[in-house]
């Protein structure tokens, strides 16, 4: 079996009401992922916009082998939200099929592995399942509140303990995946002015006509660069990288977060914070 990340985006959802995903293809399962001892969430809600302090539009959640059940609240604040967590799937499994229980004008839009998102709505769903690159991790940056004319930047190092480096990437080996992808929360024309990415370094120019931008979420990916694949002279395996750090100087803006895979989003700051590859 393999476990699958998965993040499904939720939009339009009305109150009070009973959503659910039930898959149909034997051989697939929603899970909580393995305890790998790697930082990874089991199950997680709203990873996209950890800093907003808003009430959650969730009364209860169900989850089964086969059925993921969501009820939204009466007096729900918003109609969208985010949910990442996994699903196991067996060897032979090339796609999973299923049905959507949704009102009306609600949407899912999946990012399943490393694969093309695809958008669900009412109805019969499917999905690719891609196979998940070994030397690469996706990464979504949320950049919230940035001010006009400050830029924003973020730095990706490796400690000296772990073997070989990393760098950013704009496309995963093997991915039908669009690897690169920037775009504001709210649906609003992008405020960027400039945009320059290295192989360490991401810089994002804020525009100036105005003073408030809209919330920016980039998307792309992280590409482990070692000798992996090569042999010690003893003959036996060299050690992979398994932790990455990043950082980030957000000039005036309020937040910049950071997901690696499916495992817990953090706030970056000057400091660097340790994610796992």
């Amino acid at each position: 079996m393999a476990v699958v990340p998965i993040v499904l985006e939720f939009s339009r959802v009305a109150k009070d009401s009973s959503l659910s995903l039930t898959l149909l293809t034997a051989g697939a399962a929603w899970s909580l992922g393995e305890d790998v001892g790697d930082g990874s969430m089991g199950f997680s809600y709203n990873a996209l916009t950890l800093g907003e302090m808003r009430q959650s539009c969730i009364s209860s959640v169900e989850l089964t082998d086969s059925v993921l059940t969501i009820r939204t609240s009466a007096n729900a604040a918003t109609d969208s939200f985010t949910f990442a967590l996994f699903l196991d799937v067996s060897s032979e499994v090339e796609a999973v099929q299923g049905y959507c229980t949704l009102n009306m004008d609600a949407r899912v839009v999946c990012h399943l592995g490393y694969g093309v998102p695809s958008e669900w709505r009412s109805g019969i769903f499917s999905a690719i399942v891609p196979p998940i690159p070994v030397d690469y991790r996706r990464i979504r940056l949320n950049i919230q509140g940035p001010l006009m004319g400050a830029p924003v930047s973020i730095e990706l190092m490796t400690e000296s303990s772990e073997p070989g480096a990393a760098s950013w990437s704009f496309a995963a080996e093997g991915s039908v995946d669009s690897g690169f992808r920037v775009r504001a929360i709210d649906g609003t024309p992008l405020c960027i002015q400039t945009l320059s990415i290295s192989e360490r370094k991401i810089k994002v120019g804020i525009g100036t006509t105005q003073k408030n931008a809209s919330d920016l979420l980039i998307d792309m990916y992280l590409r482990r660069v070692d000798k992996s694949s090569a042999e010690k002279d003893d003959g036996s395996a060299m050690r992979k990288l398994q932790r990455i750090l990043l950082r980030a100087d957000r000039g005036a803006c309020a937040a910049v977060i950071a997901q690696v895979g499916a495992q817990r989003p953090q706030y970056l700051t000057t400091a660097y914070k340790c994610f796992y590859f």
